[in-house]
This record gives structure tokens, C-alpha cells and sequence, in this order.
């Protein structure tokens, strides 16, 4: 109804004025200020999730919540999980079509492993012995104390990252300077792809007839509990590559503008 009334001009337009475009009608409807955004992520430094009224009304009708076959893996996730047990049900079951915070902030760590890229189990020797010696690289160790500082006064903070080596890693850091840290011990990323299937992308891959079997179907649905998460974080910080520079991200800035936070 709102809509109807905000962008009249639609239906009842003068070739003197032309109508407004269908984003802008979407953006008068929810009586937003802002123009939309070329780009998802922030578009400079101190951009805040409400700067961006229109992309997040967009995002909050589009991702309504876990849904019931997500919500039926919890006692699976609950068995990975390395954290508060209430965060973890509110995550579950009380931020459906309600959204609100659960965590002060937010650490996303996408460090971009090889292995990861190239779809090889974390597991793996191999890609261990990788992990292992990222964390041992002095470089790293110094900016993941930097890290660790910045989030410390902080009280709830939830580690995001696409290997749990890493999130054990860091979240002990952070428990180590009294603040609680939340993470999954899920290994890596699933996408579940046709036997056939063309295309490539990151990840391990299985039959999409596989999906009957409960650890598959959490690990295909981890990317997105991760996003959740995130998004129902007041802040995120966002850290790329084996450098750990401060970069935006897509996955992590539509989190951001989703919550509306800060």
C-alpha cells in the first residue's frame, strides 16, 4: 500500500515529469533517504549499515532466517560448536522475521588458503602443516595481536573464518584477554554439486543425492549460519588474504548493512 501511494507517478505519469525509476520508488516506499548504492560494501571508511536503508530493507525480505530444515540441524551444529549455548539458540530460533544483535562485534578472517581455493579438505596433512605455518610466520602472529586488541574491549565476540584451525587460533587469543568468543569448529566449506556438473568453485564437492546425510547438509548450509551470524553482529572487522589487510568484502558487507547496526 505504501508503495502505491510513495510512486504514484508510476501509473499517473506527465511526459514533463517522468516517472521515478523502480529502485527509487522501492527507496521512497521504505522512506529512505540515501540514494541506493552503486556497490554492496561500505563505500568509505565510517559508513555505517544505515546509510544504506534501501539495501537492507531489500536484504531483510529476502533472508527471512534459518528455516525449519536448518533449524532441524541445531543439535548437529550444537556438537561443533565452541561457545555460549544460548547464543547459539538465539541464532537458531529467536532471530527469525526479528531481527536483533546477539554479539558486540564480529571477526571475519578471509585468509584465502590454496587448499581452500582449490577444494581440499582442511583436514588434510598437508594443508594443516599450511595453516600451521601461517600461524607460526612472525608477520602473522603480529597482526593477529593488532587484531586481537582492536576487538578486546569488546564483551561477546563472534570469529568467522573458512578454516576452524584458524577460529580456534584466534578465538584463544581473544579468550586469553577476558573476553568471550564464540566460533564452529566446522572444517571448511561444501558445495554440493551434480556428479556432472560444470564449473568450478571452492570448497569440497558432493552429490547432490548425498544431501540425506546431516553432516553434508550442515556443511552446505554453513556459509550462509556463518553470514547469519555476522549479521547479527553490531560491528564486523574484516580482514583478507594472508596479509590480513583491511578489505571490504560482499559476504561480510551485506551482513553489516542486513543488521543495521553500527
Amino acid at each position: 500500500p505504501g508503495g502505491k501511494v510513495a510512486c504514484s507517478r508510476v501509473k499517473n505519469f506527465h511526459f514533463d515529469r517522468p516517472p521515478p525509476s523502480l529502485i527509487k520508488c522501492y527507496f521512497q516506499t521504505l522512506e529512505c533517504n540515501k540514494k541506493p548504492r552503486d556497490s554492496i560494501n561500505p563505500a568509505k571508511q565510517g559508513d555505517g549499515p544505515n546509510d544504506s536503508c534501501g539495501e537492507k530493507g531489500a536484504l531483510r525480505q529476502l533472508f527471512l532466517g534459518p528455516s525449519k530444515g536448518l533449524q532441524a540441524l541445531a543439535p548437529h551444529f550444537s556438537s561443533h560448536w565452541a561457545g555460549a549455548d544460548n547464543r547459539l539458540h538465539q541464532l537458531f530460533f529467536e532471530t527469525r522475521n526479528a531481527a536483533k544483535p546477539i554479539w558486540d562485534a564480529a571477526l571475519h578472517l578471509r585468509v584465502q588458503f590454496k587448499f581452500v581455493e582449490s577444494g581440499i579438505d582442511e583436514r588434510d596433512p598437508a594443508a594443516v602443516k599450511d595453516v600451521e605455518a601461517w600461524l607460526a610466520n612472525p608477520e602473522t602472529k603480529a597482526k593477529l595481536i593488532k587484531i586481537v586488541n582492536n576487538v578486546k574491549r569488546h564483551k561477546k565476540v563472534y570469529v568467522a573464518s573458512e578454516t576452524a584451525l584458524v577460529r580456534r587460533h584466534v578465538a584463544d587469543m581473544i579468550r586469553a584477554q577476558g573476553v568471550e568468543a564464540d566460533y564452529f569448529m566446522l572444517s571448511g566449506t561444501t558445495h554440493p554439486v551434480g556428479k556432472n556438473a560444470g564449473g568450478s568453485s571452492s570448497g569440497r564437492h558432493y552429490n547432490v543425492k548425498d544431501l540425506h546425510n546431516d553432516e553434508i547438509k550442515a556443511h552446505s548450509f554453513f556459509p550462509y549460519l556463518e553470514w547469519w551470524a555476522l549479521a547479527h553482529s553490531k560491528v564486523i572487522y574484516v580482514h583478507r588474504h594472508q596479509t590480513l589487510s583491511t578489505a571490504p568484502s560482499t559476504y561480510s558487507g551485506s551482513a553489516h548493512i542486513y543488521g543495521g547496526w553500527r
